[in-house]
């Protein structure tokens, strides 16, 4: 399970991923499901089609220089930059807005009364189509979650039963934060980032009865940054809504008997994250860093449940 957290989160993916393959061996691209959200769409998707860790931890450790970089795109400010036009100044989605306030979901509220984000999802679908250029991933069970923008319930496309748009418009979908992405039309509806649902979505893997669920999650966190401005108190309120929304899913995927391998990032991390996900300059020290503190909790005690079903 790969989780929500933009630019930086998605840095941060990477080196967390390099070093689950550098301590244990395993490679994530053969985990028999692949479920993923906003920034974790973007790595599932490309480890469903069958890119390494090692090529994923290069392409965002290294300096955006050009086309032959992975993810190199992805890290330019220019692909966040909206057209200099003004957006028009009316609600996004008021039937998601009515729900969310019926529903006392209060993110999602203020995510339908946004206006429609500016920003088209070209860069994003280009690097996940630079690998797949048509058709869905190769891997059979490559899940990537999105929301409904008039509903705000979840679809996760590549499962049996969901729309099947290109794996690229998918990925764009579940990565289209209202207020700054372009919702996503598919197949006559419209869709937005999954993480309006959970940053994680790990519930979402009930009923595949797998024996270890390895979940990776840049928004949740046991450490707390310092908070020294809105901004950061707002990140602060999201990590900790994040936290506690994947410990209930993973609390129920364990009463399903699978044995848990949750990774998250550290207080070192979070200092090195900041509070502006879409950040694309600390990619490389966030991806470096990744790398590091994660191997040391996958040689901490409280992994070798996990780790011991993993390489079993």
């Amino acid at each position: 399970m790969l989780g929500a957290g933009g630019v930086v989160g998605g840095a941060w993916l990477a080196g967390a991923l390099r070093a689950l393959r550098d301590v244990t061996g395993w490679q994530p691209q053969r985990a028999d499901v692949m479920l993923g959200t906003s920034a974790g769409a973007v790595f599932a998707a490309l480890l469903g089609a069958g890119i390494g860790p090692e090529r994923l931890f290069a392409s965002a450790a290294k300096a955006p220089d050009g086309d032959e970089d992975l993810l190199a795109e992805l890290l330019l400010d220019s692909a966040y930059r909206p057209p200099r036009r003004w957006p028009r100044l009316v609600p996004g989605s008021l039937g998601l807005a009515y729900r969310a306030l019926r529903e006392r979901a209060f993110v999602r509220l203020l995510c339908g009364l946004l206006p429609r984000g500016p920003v088209a999802t070209t860069a994003i679908e280009a690097v996940v189509e630079r690998v797949v250029p048509a058709g869905w991933a190769p891997h059979p069970a490559c899940w990537v979650v999105a929301c409904d923008y008039g509903t705000g319930r979840p679809t996760v496309f590549g499962r049996p039963g969901a729309p099947t748009p290109p794996l690229a418009r998918g990925v764009a979908a579940s990565c289209a934060i209202p207020g700054l992405f372009t919702p996503v039309g598919i197949d006559g509806r419209w869709y937005v980032d999954g993480g309006l649902r959970s940053m994680s979505n790990a519930d979402l893997l009930e009923g595949q009865r797998l024996d270890v669920v390895v979940a990776l999650n840049p928004m949740s966190a046991r450490s707390r940054a310092r908070a020294r401005s809105p901004l950061d108190r707002m990140m602060a309120a999201m990590r900790a809504w994040s936290t506690a929304r994947i410990d209930a899913e993973l609390a129920r995927l364990r009463r399903r008997g699978a044995r848990i391998l949750l990774l998250e990032p550290t207080a070192e991390d979070l200092a090195a994250m900041g509070s502006r996900t879409m950040d694309g300059r600390r990619a490389r020290l966030v991806a470096t860093l990744a790398r590091s503190t994660t191997a040391a909790q996958l040689r901490r005690p409280q992994a070798r449940q996990g780790l011991a079903a993993l390489t079993a």
